[in-house]
């Protein structure tokens, strides 16, 4: 079977299973925006290389969706972003590219028993030293799923048992591994606002290849401090980790750090940041990193089995207001492989949006991106900047019509360099602005300004 046409197949699954999502949630208190487009594009270099640009025009069928709701009965943040290209010239095969993030709770016993369903789907690079085209990109899914059980053991303190089963499956690389997770959270309320709990949990990493020969498991062992205040949300983790592998008595330990810390600093603008220093997989490195950030259709960086310890940091400051929206987020990572130090790598991601309604019915929209990616050992490095200026205009209440422009450039010594015009023109219907990225933190003046609490 053709590999691109499988990836497409696995992803169309995944898009009846958000559709799914979709139909299954309840009416009250969610918010669902769609779009669904049809339309054409042209590339001047479409196989970005440096010489010999060969052009081609591209049909195209997408779907953009969001799904918001925090109910009494069910938490969801989903977003959705697909599309599926045909090359007529044949210069590749038919794909389907995007991602989907899902992150769903669902309170099947208020207070005692939720059920937690998330998935993470989207495309890396197969070569990092390549830039992202059909031929060195492929599909990657991280599907988790479990429950949580609460006790109440006291008027202020209660006792989480979670479990997670997780599913990792890669397009093409011999990656595809099962993950079981078991934890345990001993909380007390400090105040209606505050808490501090007691964590440990177990994670088994098994390969279904066993000639990877990479199966290690991981502990950890943490507090937790939690604050949703009125205009600023703290989660703070603190302690330590400890890493053994199947195939060998050497192990590796070390601190655990965590920070999620957001604030919203006037009614228009929130500004976030979350930081971590961790063992973790590519594959969890992906799955935390979806939907943070806008602007990279393919994840950056060398895939592998080997578990590593990831540094990372995202800054996000946003200004919604009127008719007038900017953002801006940069995102840095490092991975630091203990016995292949040849693998150790570093990207650095910054994004900018801006968006400006010019009338009632159209709107115009730029976006910029640049991504830093280094090898420490041996400089192998390159640096990507892309643009976007999108302008869209709404026929009806569902129908609108957008023409899109994006430029993407690639420099470095040592990788291959290209410079590639890409133009859109695509007719969509849909309901609503369906979202990017994941949905935008919350804080206690929020509900303060909406009673209803909607």
């Amino acid at each position: 079977m053709n590999t691109r046409l499988a990836g497409a197949r696995v992803g169309a699954r995944f898009a009846i299973a958000a559709a799914m999502l979709y139909a299954a949630a309840p009416a009250s208190g969610a918010d669902i925006d769609y779009r669904a487009s049809i339309g054409a594009g042209y590339s001047d270099n479409v196989r970005r290389t440096a010489t010999n640009e060969e052009s081609e025009d591209i049909a195209m069928a997408g779907l953009d969706f969001s799904l918001d709701q925090n109910s009494k009965r069910v938490s969801a943040d989903v977003v959705g972003n697909l599309a599926f290209y045909d090359y007529l010239s044949n210069t590749y095969d038919p794909e389907l590219v995007g991602s989907v993030y899902a992150d769903t709770a669902f309170s099947l016993v208020p207070q005692r028993f939720t059920w937690v369903l998330s998935d993470q789907y989207g495309q890396v690079a197969v070569d990092p030293f390549q830039p992202a085209t059909p031929d060195n990109r492929e599909n990657i899914n991280y599907l988790s799923t479990g429950p949580d059980f609460i006790v109440h053991v006291g008027p202020q303190m209660d006792l989480t048992l979670g479990a997670r089963y997780s599913l990792i499956t890669y397009e093409e690389d011999p990656l595809d591994a099962t993950v079981l997770d078991g934890q345990v959270s001993l909380s007390r309320a400090l105040s209606g606002r505050s808490s501090i709990s007691l964590n440990a949990s177990k994670r088994q990493t098994e390969y279904d290849d066993q000639v990877i020969n990479a199966n290690f498991d991981q502990l950890e062992t943490y507090f937790r401090y939690n604050v949703n205040g009125a205009r600023t949300n703290i989660a703070l983790d603190a302690g330590y980790t400890e890493l053994t592998r199947d195939v060998s008595d050497d192990g590796e330990s070390g601190a655990l750090l965590r920070a999620d810390i957001s604030r919203r600093i006037s009614a228009s603008t929130v500004a976030s940041l979350t930081a971590g220093h961790e063992f973790s997989t590519t594959a969890g490195a992906f799955a935390g990193e979806l939907g943070a950030h806008g602007g990279v259709s393919t994840a950056p960086g060398r895939q592998g089995a080997d578990p590593f310890t990831l540094d990372r940091a995202t800054l996000t400051w946003s200004f919604i207001r009127n008719v007038t929206t900017v953002a801006a987020i940069a995102n840095w990572s490092k991975h630091s492989y203990q016995n292949l130090s040849s693998l150790d790598q570093t990207t650095m991601i910054l994004t900018a949006r801006y968006q400006r309604d010019l009338s009632p019915k159209t709107s115009l929209q730029v976006n910029l991106s640049r991504t830093d990616f280094e090898i420490v050992e041996g400089g192998a490095e390159y640096k990507e900047l892309s643009a976007g200026l999108n302008f869209s205009w709404s026929l009806t209440r569902q129908l609108n019509l957008k023409v899109e422009y994006e430029y993407a450039d690639r420099s470095g010594a040592t990788l291959n360099q290209f410079k590639e015009n890409h133009l859109w023109l695509t007719l969509g219907y849909g309901r609503g602005n369906p979202r990017g990225e994941r949905r935008a933190p919350t804080f206690g003046v929020d509900a303060q300004q909406d009673p209803a609490g909607n």
